[in-house]
């Protein structure tokens, strides 16, 4: 097994996480793994106001 943290900081903010992935996974494809739970982990948005 291959253990990874995935890490997103944002100012003050910051967000780990340690996957576990077989040991055939490339790195390639655990980067597309990042990028998928990056965009989870980011709640974001607009709200008008006076």
């Amino acid at each position: 097994m291959r253990k990874v943290k995935f890490t997103l900081s944002l100012g003050l903010c910051k967000r780990e996480e340690v996957i576990t992935f077989d040991d055939d996974i490339t790195d390639e494809e655990i980067q597309e793994e990042y990028e998928q739970w990056q965009v989870e982990q980011l709640d974001g948005g607009w709200e008008e106001v006076d």
